[in-house]
Protein backbone atom coordinates (compact mmCIF):
# COMPACT_ATOMS: atom_id res chain seq x y z
CA UNK A 1 0.00 0.00 0.00
CA UNK A 2 1.37 3.42 -0.94
CA UNK A 3 1.70 6.25 1.53
CA UNK A 4 -0.65 9.15 0.94
CA UNK A 5 1.28 12.27 -0.19
CA UNK A 6 0.29 14.11 2.99
CA UNK A 7 2.60 11.82 4.98
CA UNK A 8 5.55 13.20 3.05
CA UNK A 9 5.07 16.76 4.31
CA UNK A 10 4.58 16.04 7.99
CA UNK A 11 7.39 17.34 10.25
CA UNK A 12 10.08 14.85 11.22
CA UNK A 13 10.08 13.92 14.92
CA UNK A 14 12.67 16.18 16.59
CA UNK A 15 13.49 13.46 19.14
CA UNK A 16 14.91 11.41 16.26
CA UNK A 17 17.05 14.26 14.91
CA UNK A 18 20.76 14.58 15.62
CA UNK A 19 22.98 17.63 15.24
CA UNK A 20 26.73 18.05 15.48
CA UNK A 21 29.40 20.58 14.62
CA UNK A 22 31.21 20.07 11.34
CA UNK A 23 34.24 21.66 9.77
CA UNK A 24 33.35 25.11 8.47
CA UNK A 25 35.16 24.31 5.21
CA UNK A 26 32.02 22.34 4.29
CA UNK A 27 30.63 25.66 2.99
CA UNK A 28 33.32 25.91 0.30
CA UNK A 29 32.26 24.22 -2.94
CA UNK A 30 35.92 23.94 -4.00
CA UNK A 31 36.66 21.56 -1.12
CA UNK A 32 35.27 18.07 -1.57
CA UNK A 33 36.57 15.88 1.23
CA UNK A 34 34.42 13.06 2.62
CA UNK A 35 35.53 13.87 6.16
CA UNK A 36 33.92 17.33 6.15
CA UNK A 37 30.56 16.04 7.34
CA UNK A 38 32.09 14.13 10.26
CA UNK A 39 31.56 15.52 13.77
CA UNK A 40 34.35 17.67 15.17
CA UNK A 41 35.18 18.14 18.84
CA UNK A 42 34.17 21.41 20.46
CA UNK A 43 37.74 21.95 21.61
CA UNK A 44 39.22 21.17 18.18
CA UNK A 45 41.23 24.04 16.67
CA UNK A 46 39.38 25.94 13.98
CA UNK A 47 41.29 25.73 10.69
CA UNK A 48 42.55 28.99 9.31
CA UNK A 49 40.64 30.63 6.54
CA UNK A 50 42.44 30.54 3.20
CA UNK A 51 44.32 33.72 2.46
CA UNK A 52 42.81 35.96 -0.20
CA UNK A 53 44.82 36.42 -3.34
CA UNK A 54 45.27 40.07 -4.11
CA UNK A 55 44.16 41.21 -7.52
CA UNK A 56 46.73 43.04 -9.62
CA UNK A 57 46.38 46.80 -9.45
CA UNK A 58 44.98 48.65 -12.43
CA UNK A 59 47.36 50.61 -14.56
CA UNK A 60 47.35 54.34 -14.08
CA UNK A 61 46.38 56.61 -16.93
CA UNK A 62 50.03 57.43 -17.64
CA UNK A 63 50.82 53.73 -18.06
CA UNK A 64 48.05 53.19 -20.62
CA UNK A 65 49.07 53.74 -24.20
CA UNK A 66 47.18 54.22 -27.41
CA UNK A 67 43.62 55.37 -27.92
CA UNK A 68 42.15 53.07 -25.27
CA UNK A 69 44.18 54.93 -22.66
CA UNK A 70 41.77 57.85 -23.02
CA UNK A 71 38.93 55.77 -21.56
CA UNK A 72 40.66 54.32 -18.46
Amino acid sequence: MEQPPIDLIRPFDSDKMKAWRVDRRINNVKINEPSLDQPIQDDAPIPEKPKRVEKPQRKTKSENSGQLGMFG
